[in-house]
């Protein structure tokens, strides 16, 4: 959970947003198999290299950081998502591709995959963050 110090918290200060300037779009698969779209505006996502070691060797992995404030785009629990406009919902196994993405069709969503597309990520996790009891973003990593 995000914290803040008292004062902060008093005054009611929000977080401030201001490298919030990328854009991404948003793949949302729901129980029906049906693909939902959202481009987002106004949101920060940070990629990082992370190096692991095993038995069998060396293997790089790219892993991410996507901040969405509220402002750029209403956040919707994936059971509680009905596509209205200005909304959307993440979830695990969801992707995020970096910029405005193409259209996807239901039944290409299985062929939809970071190694064939460039720019494409998967979700695996995501964390709305409240503060003094309100939503103020969503983070969603992988």
């Amino acid at each position: 959970m995000l914290r803040m110090n008292r004062r902060v918290r008093a005054a009611g200060t929000q977080p401030d947003y201001s490298l919030c300037d990328q854009t991404v779009t948003v793949y949302h698969q729901d129980a029906e198999k049906h693909v939902s779209r959202t481009v987002i505006h106004g949101v920060h996502l940070d990629f990082k290299s992370v190096h692991t070691l095993d038995k069998t060797g060396g293997k790089t992995e790219r892993a991410f950081l996507l901040v969405i404030p509220q402002s750029a785009c209403a956040y919707v629990p994936p059971g509680a998502y009905a596509g209205a406009p200005g909304t959307y919902t993440l979830a695990a196994l969801d992707k995020v591709y970096f910029n405005e993405g193409p259209q996807v069709e239901d039944a290409a969503w299985a062929s939809f995959l970071p190694a064939r597309i460039d720019g494409l990520l998967v979700v695996r996790q995501v964390d709305p963050k409240y503060l003094c009891g309100r939503l103020c973003h969503v983070e969603a990593s992988g």
